[in-house]
């Protein structure tokens, strides 16, 4: 834990001392400064200091839109770092709009059903439904998975991350029906093309235990259970043999 404390703060210092250099021999507007801003914000986030990573991330979102133009990629992904910060500090109205800005101008710029504008469109659910706006979160959410499902197919993992996303909406409503059947989707999927003792295989299942217990299923809810045992047992007669 220590050797880890140390490297992240090595990681830091090092992202700090390159920021200062660039700022010194570039400026503070040239684009290997911008990036090496932007690093040390996400090194920020990663330690929760949304207040220090906020003033880094609105200097760059303010330069790329200088330099580069309110549409251009980057000046959208610096704004989109940005909103995280102000969520996390509790700025819930300053980062709803700005990410409703992102996702419009990206919707625009690089259409409905771009990797981009879909994460948006998730982020702002997932916004609407830590404020209980239940109807906003899930008719966003159900977008994106219906076109995860049409572009990527039912095996891709972006649509089964869409889709468990979905079911974790209805569950928090009560709606365990629902739930269990987009779980069921995914597990079948994820049996099929990773296999019954894969890691994301077996949290499905976890996740589908779950779902059973609490309508009162419990033989169903034990079967499973003793599935996702073997998995592990398997899981680590495979890892003996790979020693």
């Amino acid at each position: 834990m220590a050797n880890l404390a140390k490297f992240v703060l090595w990681g830091q210092e090092r992202h700090y001392w390159a920021m200062g250099t660039r700022k010194t021999l570039l400026g503070e507007e040239h684009p290997d400064t911008l990036a090496v801003m932007a690093n040390l914000a996400m090194t920020y986030r990663s330690q929760g200091r949304w207040k220090e990573a906020e003033g880094l991330y609105v200097h760059v979102m303010e330069t790329r839109m200088t330099q580069l133009g309110k549409k251009h990629p980057d000046t959208l992904k610096a704004m989109a770092h940005l909103v995280t910060c102000l969520w996390r500090q509790g700025k819930s109205d300053e980062a709803e709009k700005l990410l409703v800005r992102v996702m419009k101008t990206r919707k625009r710029v690089l259409g409905n059903e771009h990797p981009d504008t879909l994460a948006s469109m998730t982020n702002l659910a997932a916004i609407c439904w830590r404020q209980e706006r239940w109807n906003e979160a899930e008719q966003l959410q159900f977008r994106v998975m219906e076109t995860n499902q049409m572009l990527l197919g039912v095996e891709h993992p972006d649509t089964w991350t869409s889709m468990i996303d979905l079911a974790l909406m209805y569950e928090s409503q009560g709606r365990l029906e629902m739930a269990e059947d987009l779980d069921k989707q995914v597990l079948k999927t994820q049996k099929m093309y990773l296999g019954a003792s894969n890691l994301d295989t077996l949290s499905s299942m976890a996740s589908l235990v779950s779902k059973y217990y609490k309508q009162g299923r419990f033989e169903e809810a034990q079967e499973l259970f003793e599935e996702i045992e073997e998995g592990m047992l398997e899981r680590a007669d495979e890892a003996r043999m790979l020693d």
